[in-house]
């Protein structure tokens, strides 16, 4: 099962895992440490030899489930096909009755390209836990993901690389009145969670969450030879980070960041809180802690919303969040629902997009004159998705993306539009 799948995500070299390993309590020396060398220094041959010796020496070395996963995905990432099966042959074969290490090694024949190896692995992975969706999962998707990846490997880009797609929204036609994936391929991948996405203004930049372990923020820009292949960024490196927000100032990005707060901050949520960075030229300044709450938007007037206990509208203050208060409206939302989360505010301010199940089941509520808020409509009694959730709008209020089942999509916001009840202006 995927935890960790691309290289970028491996900032240790062998090195320091090894030294990690001899110096833990059991000193017992890392297998998966050991058979990273063995492969790099000697190929699969080398590394099975090795795999004979740690399986009959059990005193000196010690084998992680664990470990042997992250080794085996490190090699998918970096489209080493050959060494991720064997990893994840040594893994099945030291824990034959995880269904993790048969769900790893069937998306690892998927990526190899050999689609009945990697069914019967998924097979066998429900087999041994009837509980695994995520092989369910695959197994019911097997054909339209495996047509993806091969499309997907057709096109290997380094990070930052130019994919020479120069058009805005990355060369992808216009969806209209339903759902589509948006830039498969390049930011919605196969195999991967790709959620909570955030275009500058001018449209030339583009944030997203990659997720994995860590999460990751990832960015891609508009240059003469095409849009950059993602890559994390740099001020939100060490922590997982996630829900990126660029204001429409285009000076400042917004983001949750999985880090304690300074020292003598309250704290809503353990090691958690809302971050931000300002625009320094060509980069972005360092971190800057600007208090509790989670996920962040803002309309073109400077009005900025987060969630707190409820959905709020909150001004910056010194750089920092102030004057916090929940929007007032939403009866039905209150009676029906603990509340709604991701509060996403149209540029011209009309209406906000929103989910109440965790980041699913997305709902939409219209600014009244008077400013407060409609009754919310149920977008899944209106063509979404019910796993629909964690929602943004282009800056040009055109698009609506969200993510579903891993993938971000994108829709016409006349979808939204449609739904506004007579009688409001």
């Amino acid at each position: 099962m995927k935890i960790l799948l691309f290289s970028t995500l491996f900032a240790l070299g062998l090195s320091s895992g090894y030294l990690v390993a001899q110096n833990q309590s059991s000193s017992k020396l890392s297998a998966a440490t050991a058979i990273e060398l063995a492969i790099q220094q000697k190929g699969i041959e080398g590394a099975m030899n090795k795999f004979k010796e740690i399986k009959a020496d059990t005193i000196r070395y010690v084998v992680r489930e664990a470990e042997l996963n992250n080794l085996g995905y490190k090699f998918l990432g970096n489209n080493s096909y050959k060494e991720a099966l064997a990893v994840f042959g040594m893994m099945v074969e030291m824990f034959p009755n995880s269904s993790n290490a048969y769900d790893s090694y069937g998306e690892a024949f998927l990526w190899a390209g050999d689609k009945e190896k990697s069914k019967e692995n998924y097979q066998l992975a429900i087999k041994k836990d009837p509980n695994n969706f995520n092989s369910k999962e695959m197994l019911d998707n097997m054909e339209s993901t495996f047509t993806r990846l091969q499309e997907q490997k057709k096109h290997t880009y380094a990070p930052g690389q130019p994919t020479g797609v120069k058009s805005f929204y990355f060369g992808q036609t216009p969806p209209g009145m339903k759902p589509e994936i948006f830039a498969p391929g390049i930011i919605s991948m196969a195999l991967s969670k790709e959620y909570a996405c955030t275009f500058s203004p001018d449209l030339k930049e583009f944030y997203f969450t990659k997720g994995g372990a860590p999460q990751l923020i990832m960015f891609s820009k508009l240059t003469d030879a095409g849009w950059t292949y993602p890559e994390p960024v740099g001020f939100s490196a060490g922590f997982s980070a996630h829900e990126p927000h660029v204001a429409f100032d285009n000076k400042r990005i917004f983001w949750g960041w999985f880090k304690a707060p300074p020292e003598g901050e309250p704290q809503m949520l353990q090691n958690y809180g809302i971050y931000m960075s300002e625009r320094m030229g060509e980069k972005w300044s360092d971190a800057r802690y600007v208090g509790q709450g989670m996920f962040v938007s803002s309309s073109r007037d400077g009005r900025m919303y987060l969630t707190e206990e409820s959905l709020s509208e909150f001004t910056l203050v010194n750089g920092r969040i102030a004057n916090s208060k929940p929007l007032v409206g939403m009866e039905n939302i209150k009676k029906d629902y603990e509340g709604g989360a991701h509060p996403c505010i149209a540029p011209d301010g009309s209406y906000v997009v929103f989910d109440v199940e965790g980041g699913s089941h997305l709902f939409v509520s219209f600014k009244k004159a008077d400013g407060t808020w409609s009754d919310a409509i149920d977008l899944a009694k209106h063509g979404f998705d019910r796993n629909a959730g964690i929602a943004s709008i282009s800056p040009d209020g055109k698009y609506l993306f969200f993510e579903n089942k891993g993938d971000i999509y994108w829709v016409s916001t006349q979808v939204i539009r449609d739904l506004k009840p007579s009688g409001l202006n």
